[in-house]
């Protein structure tokens, strides 16, 4: 039964994601006490995960709220109804939790960042006290990079940090911005709302400076997409100000886990993979120890 009185609200979005809601929740539930309750805000699912979603709420194992709505919005919800001090959001129902993660995580998180806002990188997880997420004003309105957002204005105030700390097996990396390969599939006027949608979400956020970057390869389509963006930027304005030069993966903002690894049975090999990995892709790492 999800707790009156609990500790953490762990938030959870959902769209449509089949049978696949089922191992989600159930790798959650697994490893939780009365200290936890589950918040899933799902987005008028219509392909039947919405029935097992209703099964659980009315099991009592979760609060399910339904509305149409973006991933930020989503996420929003989900956190205005929760009742916990602190906040556990960016697990997605196409997301399975690794068993015997969350607790040392959160043990981790009170720790080495008790206060902050404390992202986990490559998986969107983030953790923080309800106050401090209500004091920066919470999710806005964004299907892309909602999580960069939410931790840019954080790290405004000195309440941001990140980690690596592996609670979730590996999804499609194109989710750390929104949505993945597999929700790039229908029609091309489908895809092309996407890529419009993702276009201004990053221009909002003054995250996007041109209409092809990093391994974005050209095309006629994305240049129309583009410029439908920087016209409806001109009603939809920028989020933030001007000079926004926020990078979520700095060495200024980071907090060592790798002492933490071992407790969890965590594959050391790979997380020094990524630690590698960080060191050749952020040059300023060199200036730190």
């Amino acid at each position: 039964m999800t707790s009156t009185n609990p500790k953490y609200s762990v938030c959870i979005t959902s769209y449509n994601k089949g049978e696949r809601v089922r191992s989600c929740l159930e790798s959650v539930l697994s490893q939780i006490d009365g200290r936890y309750e589950l918040v899933l805000t799902d987005n008028l699912s219509d392909d039947g995960s919405e029935k097992i979603l209703r099964e659980y709420a009315e099991n009592g194992k979760i609060r399910l709220f339904q509305q149409k709505c973006s991933r930020g919005v989503g996420r929003q919800i989900a956190f205005e109804n929760a009742k916990g001090e602190y906040i556990v959001s960016g697990i997605d129902t196409d997301d399975e939790v690794i068993p015997n993660r969350l607790s040392p995580l959160l043990q981790f998180y009170h720790e080495k960042c008790e206060g902050n806002l404390l992202r986990l990188q490559w998986s969107g997880i983030v953790i923080a006290p309800g106050e401090l997420v209500r004091t920066i004003g919470g999710w806005r309105n964004l299907q892309w990079a909602e999580n960069w957002d939410i931790c840019e204005r954080a790290a405004r105030i000195g309440k941001y940090s990140w980690t690596i700390f592996r609670v979730k097996d590996a999804v499609d990396p194109s989710r750390h911005s929104g949505m993945g390969a597999h929700e790039w599939s229908g029609s091309a006027i489908r895809r092309n709302r996407m890529r419009y949608r993702k276009y201004l979400d990053e221009l909002r956020l003054r995250e996007r400076h041109g209409p092809f970057e990093g391994e974005e390869e050209f095309g006629v389509g994305r240049w129309i997409d583009y410029l439908l963006a920087r016209i409806s930027l001109l009603y939809f304005g920028h989020l933030n100000p001007a000079g926004t030069n926020f990078n979520d993966g700095s060495p200024e903002h980071f907090v060592d886990s790798s002492l933490w690894w071992h407790r969890v049975g965590q594959d050391e090999s790979q997380e020094n993979l990524m630690y590698s990995m960080l060191l050749k892709k952020t040059p300023d790492w060199s200036t730190t120890s």
